[in-house]
């Protein structure tokens, strides 16, 4: 007997395909050169909404929209192998964004940017929340890390967090 394949609501994430997790979780790795697959930046961008089975005429206006919010419409026929660090964790922000997840984690996505581009980043993850996305953020940076309070860590194992959280 077959089971049901797992939904948002039931199953184990851990067992769910890509394609069952493709607009629920997507993430920006560290390094943004290990989730690049296509041959172009706007290739790249049409990856997740193609697989989620949506039509070029759907898709082409969505990866125009992200092109334009992080400053990539010049770079649409590069190589994303090609662009500069900046350049590339802003692709891989707006490549995770793209499929509209429930969850996003997000791996110092505001590194190597300058201040107009971070602050279309901190735009663009902004307008993310506000439609009900939700992040999980690693990020070094003071500034970033107070917004947001301190890190928490997880207790070690046989502590009571309440008591000693570390």
């Amino acid at each position: 007997m077959r089971s049901r394949p797992p939904t948002a609501r039931t199953g184990d994430p851990h067992e769910w395909s890509s394609k069952q997790l493709l607009g629920r979780m997507s993430m920006v790795f560290q390094e943004p050169e290990y989730q690049f697959l296509a041959a172009t930046v706007a290739e790249e961008l049409a990856i997740g909404p193609r697989a989620a089975g949506m039509t070029d005429e759907e898709i082409a206006p969505l990866v125009d929209e992200h092109l334009e919010a992080l400053g990539l419409t010049k770079l649409a026929r590069a190589n994303p192998m090609t662009l500069s660090g900046g350049e590339k964790r802003r692709l891989s922000v707006a490549t995770a964004l793209i499929s509209a997840p429930e969850l996003l984690i997000l791996d110092e996505p505001t590194f190597g940017q300058d201040r107009g581009t971070w602050l279309g980043l901190v735009r663009l993850l902004r307008a993310a929340l506000e439609r009900g996305v939700t992040p999980g953020v690693d990020h070094a940076r003071p500034r970033v890390r107070g917004r947001h309070g301190p890190a928490r860590r997880r207790p070690r194992a046989g502590r009571d967090a309440r008591r000693d959280p570390c």
